[in-house]
């Protein structure tokens, strides 16, 4: 029983091309986050210079209310590729919960992130300008109508195939 219904189950023509716009839009709101709230970061990091000379902190840059900005600079993260922490790694205190355990803390007010002059080029390029919200519905709009074509599109051209 479990055998038929594995086979004989398909996915919509239909159902795969919203699909493949659902996923673009997401990617573009991704692409929208990443290019406006990661880069007011990287813009003020850029603008005091580059090197370590020039590291600032979360909170010399004015972004300490930004709590999600905290969760992109952690360890290991995809934007630690383009910024730097002195000391490699971000630094680290004890403190004593309300239980009477110690555990280790991230010292926000201490982590001076800087970016290196071998990835200033990557950073200006990745983050420079802001992107425009205007072409957010733009895009919204004209991948919908695209997706809404090729629905028609799509079972026409496989008719002609003879698939």
């Amino acid at each position: 029983m479990v055998s038929s219904f594995i086979t004989s189950t398909y996915v919509s023509i239909n159902v795969i091309i919203w699909s493949i716009c659902i996923g673009a839009n997401l990617a573009v709101l991704f692409g929208y986050f990443s290019k406006n709230y990661t880069g007011v970061f990287i813009r003020r990091l850029l603008d005091s210079g580059t090197g370590e000379e020039n590291a600032r902190t979360i909170y010399d840059l004015g972004l300490e209310k930004q709590f999600a900005m905290k969760y992109l600079l952690r360890d290991l993260s995809s934007l630690r590729n383009t910024v730097s922490v002195i000391g490699g790694a971000l630094p680290k205190i004890k403190v004593t919960t309300k239980s009477g355990k110690e555990r280790e803390k991230i010292d926000w007010y201490s982590a001076k992130f800087y970016i290196s002059e071998r990835n200033e080029e990557k950073a200006r390029h990745s983050y420079g300008t802001k992107f425009k919200w205007v072409y957010l519905p733009v895009f919204v709009v004209l991948s919908c109508l695209c997706a809404w074509g090729m629905t028609y599109l799509v079972p026409y051209i496989f008719s002609l195939m003879g698939l």
